[in-house]
């Protein structure tokens, strides 16, 4: 029983039987004067019969459906939902309306009246998470995966609260049963990505990095020019861009003579504030700021990819210190200061 909306085409395209209330001058598609709709068989049209009055409509809707329930037909539908699953769904609600005292309160009353509901148990656990208590937060994911380990975001959530506790090793066998659970789960790739690079393990870790880009921490490029993959590069020219702040840029500006040895031509774009720096670089042919500066180029690759295209280790890391000097230009003044 709706009135004149999707639900009404959803029904009757399925084949169920739905009732409609309708206006006193209703949409084309319902036409006038009539109970039934040739375009879905199933319906049953209620009109109201002056413009406003929807007690009537209502009046007639009780009176159709006591005599249906009168005559032993089937129901139009039948379901039902626990105590407990109302709970959760009123508990649901007010978590995505922002109540999140009122929401903790209802997932509490679930968990007294079911102690292994693992939904009440997750949702619980996320708040405490959110609010600092780690410890309590851990306790209410395990207990959820007591009674449903294979709830993803579950596995995931326990392995960020064990990382805030230092339990990196253990928070990785979260991760990675969370990425089994929902494979095509990026966030999930990212915490992972990050717990590896904690532990050292460059190689894993920077491959699983590159979930970053499905992710809503950073804003995608898209370049018509394809990623390179660290092929030799026969003389063609590859572009080298930054994804992240200044620090991040510094840091792994150090593959660019590691690219340059594959054969090509090195183009760098960077921050204004990098320039000049950069400019200074064995193997960098050229440094652009603005996109109009920019020359033609064949294969491109965002600079904090570069570690897992060349396959990087802990034990190769490039480390030719230093990569940067200041221009030979570049004076500093420090004027005297009294105050």
């Amino acid at each position: 029983i709706t009135s004149d909306t999707a639900a009404a085409h959803l029904a009757g395209a399925l084949g169920v039987p739905v009732w409609v209330a309708l206006k006193f001058v209703p949409d084309w598609r319902w036409m006038l004067d009539r109970e039934d709709s040739p375009w879905y068989p199933t319906a049953r049209l209620f009109r109201q019969r002056k413009a406003g009055d929807w007690d009537d409509v209502c009046d007639r809707i009780k009176t159709a459906l006591q005599e249906r329930a009168g005559t032993g037909a089937p129901p139009l539908h039948r379901f039902s939902l626990s105590r407990l699953q109302v709970e959760i769904h009123i508990a649901n609600a007010l978590q995505k309306q922002g109540k999140k005292a009122a929401a903790t309160t209802r997932y509490e009353q679930v968990i007294a009246a079911s102690p292994s509901n693992a939904e009440a148990h997750s949702y619980l656990g996320y708040f405490k998470q959110e609010n600092g208590q780690i410890a309590e937060a851990i306790s209410h994911y395990k207990q959820a995966l007591e009674t449903n380990p294979n709830l993803s975001e579950t596995n995931s959530h326990l392995g960020c609260a064990l990382e805030e506790q230092g339990k990196v090793v253990e928070a990785i066998d979260y991760y990675t049963k969370a990425i089994q659970l929902s494979p095509n789960s990026p966030n999930s790739r990212l915490r992972l990505a990050l717990a590896l690079l904690l532990t050292g393990n460059l190689q894993r870790g920077f491959a699983e990095y590159e979930s970053r880009w499905q992710t809503q921490e950073l804003e995608q490029r898209y370049f018509d020019q394809l990623l390179w993959d660290g092929s030799d590069l026969h003389g063609k020219t590859i572009l080298l861009h930054p994804e992240q702040g200044l620090g991040d840029t510094i840091q792994f500006i150090r593959y660019a003579p590691l690219v340059k040895q594959r054969g090509g031509k090195v183009m760098v774009a960077c921050n204004l504030l990098l320039k000049r720096l950069f400019e200074g670089i064995a193997g960098v042919d050229r440094v652009v700021v603005q996109p109009k500066d920019l020359l033609e180029f064949q294969v491109q690759a965002p600079l904090l990819s570069l570690p897992h295209i060349l396959g990087t280790t802990l034990e190769n890391v490039p480390a030719n210190i230093p990569y940067l000097v200041p221009p030979q230009e570049f004076k500093l003044v420090l004027e005297p200061n009294n105050k």
